[in-house]
């Protein structure tokens, strides 16, 4: 039984990995800030545990341990856990995923500095043989697409806060891990637009990535039957599903043939799906008609102030390299899925059906409010 550390345990992909390492009987400590109690982490492992097929029952879930944290104080708060000489290998998975400009500063407190310190401390206390994988994005390579290498950039073009403070976490975690004998074996993994479970659907149902496209056409639909979108005939997308993902991270964790001491890995589909394909599959969903040509009214005039922060993704074209990755997982050629137009409908289709019972849960709590308003309301007057 091997002990794994996880952190972002309440994300998308850490509550997956969490799930994923408990289902094949590893104990796992999950590091998890605002969430005291540790609720939300279990929540969020459970969910993907049961969304990917596995059992979360409270024997295999004995073996999560869960530890709150406080990033404010991250270096103090690192040294006051005991069980650092039991860790076998780190998933650093958590990060401060806002966008904004004016965030900068808090962002490269969490996702740089943490980052770092983090490494430092299992590099001090394990053995030096132990690996410690960091998540990044492949989107480090830049906003202007074309060819991007399983290496570290130079100087990408980059749009935003997160974009940035993961590529200076790359840069710095690198540096760090060939300071002399001080920096254990350090593994950079760079998923691409991670969409659900391609047999089951499951998501974590946040409106981010793909999905903010998602939820932007529900609320469309009930507007309008057609809308007009200008995205290029040739742009194409990678979308990567969740399962995909995981299955990729276990192989690379349980593989210890000829692995470097500094590597770098695109977790991402095979090939990339054309993007007025993948818009369209999902329009389709709800009921809604896309064109794809400039929009006139008032209506398209909003959306497009709307996905202009990520218009990028939608317009260009990365054709991420995954040669070094097939090279070490050449015994697993199953491995290497790309999403396809069936996998990604069953994909949205449940993340519309979350979308429609969340509106009914919503309408059906404020009808309840209203309901106990108004019997407060004829009380009062009834006493009076």
């Amino acid at each position: 039984m091997a002990c794994i550390l996880i952190t972002g345990g309440t994300g998308f992909i850490g509550g997956a990995l969490a799930g994923a390492f408990l289902s094949k009987g590893d104990k796992v400590i999950c590091l998890s800030r605002n969430d005291p109690n540790g609720d939300r982490t279990r929540h969020s492992i459970a969910a993907a545990m049961n969304g990917f097929g596995y059992e979360a029952s409270a024997p295999v879930l004995e073996n999560l341990r869960i530890e709150h944290i406080d990033t404010q104080d991250f270096s103090h708060e690192l040294n006051r856990f005991p069980f650092w000489p039991e860790v076998d290998e780190v998933w650093h998975c958590a990060a401060d995923m806002n966008y904004a400009a004016e965030n900068l500063a808090n962002s490269y407190e969490n996702n740089v500095r943490n980052s770092v310190m983090l490494y430092q401390k299992f590099s001090e206390t394990s053995a030096r043989t132990n690996r410690f994988y960091y998540m990044s994005t492949a989107y480090v390579g830049g906003n202007i697409g074309g060819d991007v290498d399983e290496a570290l950039h130079l100087l990408p073009v980059l749009g935003n806060s997160y974009q940035i403070t993961k590529f200076t976490t790359e840069q710095t975690l690198s540096h760090a891990s060939q300071q002399g004998n001080l920096g254990n074996p350090l593994t950079i993994v760079r998923p691409s637009i991670v969409i659900g479970h391609q047999k089951t659907g499951w998501s974590n149902f946040k409106p981010y990535g793909l999905y903010m496209f998602a939820r932007g056409f529900f609320g469309l639909a009930k507007l309008t039957s057609e809308i007009h979108l200008p995205i290029p005939e040739e742009a194409a997308t990678n979308l990567v599903s969740i399962d995909t993902v995981i299955n990729q991270a276990l192989l690379l964790s349980q593989t210890t043939d000829h692995r470097q001491h500094h590597e770098v890995f695109h977790l991402v589909s095979a090939e990339n799906m054309n993007t007025r394909t993948l818009l369209t599959t999902v329009a389709d969903e709800i009921g809604l008609t896309l064109l794809y040509e400039q929009g006139q009214s008032l209506l398209e005039q909003k959306l497009e102030k709307f996905i202009e922060p990520n218009r990028v993704y939608s317009t260009q074209t990365w054709n991420f390299r995954i040669h070094k990755l097939r090279a070490l997982l050449k015994d697993h050629p199953e491995a290497f899925h790309s999403v396809d137009v069936e996998s990604l409908a069953r994909i949205i289709r449940t993340y519309f059906d979350h979308l429609v019972i969340d509106k009914k849960r919503k309408k059906a709590k404020t009808n309840h409010v209203n309901h106990m308003q108004s019997v407060s309301r004829v009380e009062m007057a009834y006493a009076s």
